[in-house]
C-alpha cells in the first residue's frame, strides 16, 4: 500500500503561489507605471501617518511582497524589519532596498520574534492572505509594545469588484489564477470584531481608495477629488476599494 503524500498546508500553498509570481508581480499586479507609483506613495503615506512613525522606531512590516511599500516605509528613517512568507518575493524586495532593511521569511502565525519588541506593525493588503487571522493577530499583539499601533490597508468586501469576486464569487470563475489559495476579503464589521476579540482597541477603520493602478493618467486627479468626496459621504464611502485599519 502506498503512503499518503504529506499534506500541504495552506500557508505553504500561499508561499508557492507568490514564489511563482515574484518576478512578474510588479508588472502584472502592482503596476509600477507613474499612476501606480503615485498610488503606492499615497497608500503608504496613509499607513505611516496612521501609525505615527517616528525616526528610530522599531517597525515590523508584515507581507512586504516585492518591496514597493518597503521603499516608502524606510524613508521614515525607522529600524525596519520586513517579513514575507515567500522567499522569492523577498529576493525581489532586497534588490530594491539594499542593506537598510532586515528581511525575514516566515508565516505570521508563528512570528520568530521575542515578546514586546516592535513600536509599530504595518502592512498593505496582507491580513486577507493569512490562513489563520486570529492566530496571526494574537502573535502580532505578543510582539508589540503596549502603546504600539498596528495599521493595515485592506481590501473592502463591499467594493463592487471585491464583492463579485468574494461575496458572490462570479469573477473568480473566470480568473482563478488571480487570487491566492488563502485569499479572502473582509467587511469593516468583521475586522473590527476579530480585532476586539484578539484584545485590540480599535481606533478607526476608514474607507479609502478609488484610483486603481491602471487608471488612465488623464483622469486620476479627477478621481482623487471624487475619492475625497466619497470618503466623507455615508453609504457611498462603504463602496470604496479599501479600508485603513488602525488599532492598539
Amino acid at each position: 500500500m502506498k503512503d499518503n503524500p504529506q499534506k500541504v498546508s495552506l500557508g505553504e500553498k500561499e508561499s508557492t503561489f507568490f514564489d511563482q509570481r515574484a518576478e512578474l508581480y510588479d508588472k502584472v499586479i502592482i503596476s509600477t507605471s507613474p499612476v501606480g507609483v503615485d498610488r503606492i506613495k499615497r497608500r503608504a503615506r496613509s499607513i505611516t501617518q496612521g501609525a505615527e512613525l517616528k525616526e528610530g522606531m522599531t517597525v515590523l512590516e508584515l507581507g512586504c511582497g516585492t518591496g514597493e511599500y518597503t521603499k516608502e516605509f524606510i524613508e521614515e528613517k525607522v529600524r525596519l524589519v520586513s517579513l514575507d512568507i515567500s522567499p522569492e518575493m523577498i529576493k525581489v524586495a532586497r534588490s530594491k532596498t539594499g542593506r537598510g532593511v532586515q528581511y525575514v521569511v516566515s508565516n505570521a502565525e508563528q512570528l520568530p520574534f521575542k515578546d514586546v519588541v516592535f513600536d509599530a506593525i504595518v502592512g498593505n493588503a496582507i491580513l486577507h492572505h493569512f490562513p489563520d487571522l486570529s492566530t496571526a493577530l494574537l502573535e502580532v499583539r505578543r510582539i508589540k509594545t503596549q502603546q504600539a499601533r498596528i495599521v493595515f490597508r485592506e481590501p473592502n468586501l463591499y467594493n463592487p469588484s471585491k464583492f463579485f469576486a468574494f461575496g458572490i464569487p462570479i469573477l473568480r470563475l473566470f480568473r482563478k489564477d488571480r487570487w491566492s489559495p488563502a485569499e479572502k476579503v473582509f467587511s469593516r464589521s468583521f475586522i473590527k470584531k476579530i480585532l476586539e476579540e484578539s484584545g485590540y482597541s480599535v481606533l478607526d477603520i476608514e474607507y479609502a481608495g478609488l484610483v486603481g493602478s491602471r487608471c488612465p493618467p488623464q483622469i486620476t486627479n479627477f478621481l482623487y477629488r471624487i475619492e475625497r468626496w466619497f470618503s466623507k459621504t455615508p453609504i457611498l464611502n462603504a463602496l470604496m476599494g479599501s479600508m485603513i485599519i488602525r488599532a492598539e
